[in-house]
């Protein structure tokens, strides 16, 4: 095989890292924090401390929210705007409750398998997110718009 056949798969290969830019999101973790040395106190002071959401203001065991901002690359095209290239910066934030204290064994051993679940059921929003923001950029980069004229 020569260089000559090479060289075009070679590019197709980088195409997709080169023409995107790579990007990661930041993921922090908040806590609330809650008392209690029973499961039962502890649910109960989630209840009264948990994340207040929606209209009612319901409150939750944990939350996951984001914030997104962009970088576009937009490009002259003739009569017309191409966006090149566009970089995501996403922040997730889980929202999580924290025992005050030391907890006693027997409920430690149950928190800790709670807060081991709840923890991956909001990981799940946060990959929900991300998946979000990667159709976000196949939808949209390469979109081109027809330049609007300047009103005078």
């Amino acid at each position: 095989m020569s260089s000559r056949t090479l060289l075009p798969a070679f590019a197709l290969l980088l195409a997709p890292a080169t023409a995107q830019a790579e990007w990661k999101p930041v993921e922090e973790i908040k806590t609330y924090s809650i008392s209690g040395k029973t499961g039962l106190e502890l649910y109960e002071s989630i209840g009264e401390h948990g994340p207040a959401i929606g209209k009612g203001k319901i409150r939750t065991v944990a939350h996951t929210s984001f914030s997104l901002k962009w970088s576009r690359d937009y490009q002259p095209e003739g009569t017309s705007c191409r966006l090149v290239s566009a970089k995501p910066f996403l922040t997730i934030t889980y929202t999580l409750p924290k025992p005050k204290g030391k907890l006693p064994p027997e409920t430690r051993e149950v928190w800790d398998h709670f807060i081991t679940g709840i923890t991956a059921h909001e990981k799940v929003h946060g990959q929900q997110i991300m998946e979000m923001v990667e159709r976000i950029i196949a939808t949209t980069v390469g979109a081109t718009v027809e330049t609007i004229p300047a009103v005078r």
